[in-house]
């Protein structure tokens, strides 16, 4: 059975030293960072009843401190309005809006938690090194695994998004409902593409080192003779 080893002393050198470290460049690589993803003013989800004071940003993972909501278009005051809970996008405001009178925000969030990246990088990981941890890819697949941890994040994504479509409270209305299926739809789309860079960056690499896409210098083969009666 074919073993894998890490070539040792300077013939090794790591891209990351640390999973953290990994996660910094990975964010930054998929533009996502917590200034990358603006949103200058959007319908929120919630009934306008002139009763309910709970709503819903249509994006969840919010940037703490940037949600401003308003209403009829008028900012909403500091201090007329609570985030409750950023990683969902619920806020509450002080006083319920009237029928009729239109609730939106600004803010800014983000597609991925840290813990998510991190996921996608032990599974990046595997694609190269046939190991989970991300530490152990040399410095020459830095822009193929970041490709591969990004095709996992997204594809995650895209799950996540396709089951939002069975949600009824981000049901209520059509545009709602549209930007779901199109969500859904590009990430799926950015996936792929991702994995097929991060696929052609792999190979790509062993065939300018004269390789025939696999690190033929870090396997071990055994030679293991035919076991049977001698005669």
């Amino acid at each position: 059975m074919a073993m894998l080893y890490k070539k040792a002393g300077s013939d090794f050198v790591s891209t990351w030293l640390s999973v953290a470290q990994a996660t910094v460049d990975l964010r930054r690589f998929l533009s996502d960072g917590p200034l990358d993803r603006p949103v200058k003013s959007k319908q929120v989800v919630g009934v306008v009843d002139g009763a309910n004071k709970v709503f819903f940003a249509f994006d969840d993972r919010l940037i703490p401190g940037t949600l401003r909501p308003t209403v009829d278009y008028t900012d909403v005051a500091i201090g007329s309005f609570a985030v409750t809970d950023a990683a969902l996008g619920i806020f509450t405001l002080t006083t319920a809006p009237t029928s009729g009178q239109t609730v939106r925000a600004r803010y800014y969030f983000q597609y991925f938690l840290d813990e998510e990246l991190d996921e996608a990088l032990e599974l990046a990981a595997g694609e190269i090194t046939e190991s989970d941890d991300i530490t152990t890819i040399a410095s020459g697949f830095k822009q193929a695994a970041l490709n591969f941890a990004g095709h996992f994040a997204y594809q995650k994504l895209a799950i996540k998004w396709a089951q939002r479509m069975s949600q009824r409270f981000l049901l209520e209305e059509e545009p709602l409902n549209a930007e779901i299926l199109t969500r859904s739809n590009m990430f799926r789309d950015i996936a792929r593409d991702l994995r097929s860079a991060g696929l052609d960056m792999r190979d790509d690499f062993y065939k300018r080192h004269g390789r025939r896409h696999a690190p033929s210098y870090g396997m071990i083969k055994p030679n293991i003779p035919p076991i049977g009666p001698r005669r």
